[in-house]
């Protein structure tokens, strides 16, 4: 039974939960009571006893695959570069000059330290041309139209990986209802 919400774990009890991410810099093998901790610990080898079962690296990767590419792949089409020029105009309305949605998160100043309110003006403008032209929707026609021509080449893995996905949703229920 886990720990009540307001009781806090003991270092032992950290450490065999979580091994040597939980040891506070301990090196070489744990131990609790003369048994060895794995070195992820009980919970992160029960999680990789529990995946092991339904491991399928050739259609993750597949997978993987497809949405990496069909982001680039749609990056790169012209209907997307023109919604990207629209938000751009409309942006540049607002005050901020920025040629992709892409470039605000990526500005130093707005990855560090507190929210300021310049960065909150800057989030509700691009949220606010984003919405103006129908960005969001447009991208994601483009990348879908590219990931379903690429999911049909792949259509035998990925459905093995499905299947398998259902499988370990329903084991885990299976735990979590029966223990």
């Amino acid at each position: 039974m886990p720990p009540a919400q307001d009781e806090e774990l003991s270092k032992e009890q950290i450490s065999v939960l979580y091994g040597g991410r939980g040891s506070e810099g301990k090196t070489g093998r744990l131990e609790y009571g003369g048994k060895a901790i794995p070195e992820e610990g009980c919970l992160g080898q029960s999680i990789l006893d529990f995946r092991k079962d339904y491991e399928h690296p050739q259609a993750i990767e597949t997978a993987r695959h497809i949405s990496s590419q069909s982001y680039q792949d749609s990056m790169a089409r012209p209907e997307t570069q023109a919604a990207f020029r629209k938000w751009s105009a409309y942006m540049k309305e607002e005050g901020y000059i920025y040629a992709s949605p892409m470039d605000p998160p990526s500005v130093g100043k707005f990855q560090e330290g507190p929210v300021t309110a310049e960065e909150k003006a800057t989030a509700q403008a691009d949220v606010a041309c984003k919405t103006r032209t129908d960005l969001l929707n447009s991208w994601f026609a483009v990348e879908s139209e590219i990931q379903q021509a690429m999911v049909s080449g792949d259509t035998k893995v990925l459905q093995e990986l499905r299947e398998l996905h259902r499988k370990k949703v329903a084991a885990a229920r299976t735990i979590l209802t029966e223990g």
